[in-house]
């Protein structure tokens, strides 16, 4: 898990869905303990391949961080 940041462990894709339900989404992401990052909508896509993981949901609030297929995930207060 990563450090210094607040998570959630995802138990379902329904249940990211739920997670990812509020007005910061666009900097909502999901790792696993690997440390591989995906965008929401890319964990959701691969859901089959990576469930099998523990996977984190957390919102990037400040700072860049990019996606394994090299997407960046917005950061909160840079979006504002």
């Amino acid at each position: 898990m990563k450090e210094g940041i607040a998570t959630a462990q995802i138990w379902s894709i329904q249940h990211l869905r739920q997670l990812d339900n509020h007005v910061y989404r666009n900097g909502g992401y999901v790792f696993n303990e690997s440390g591989e990052v995906f965008t929401v909508d890319e964990a959701i896509d691969i859901w089959s391949e990576i469930s099998e993981d523990k996977l984190y949901y957390a919102i990037n609030w400040e700072g860049e961080i990019w996606s394994e297929s090299g997407l960046l995930i917005e950061s909160v207060y840079s979006s504002n």
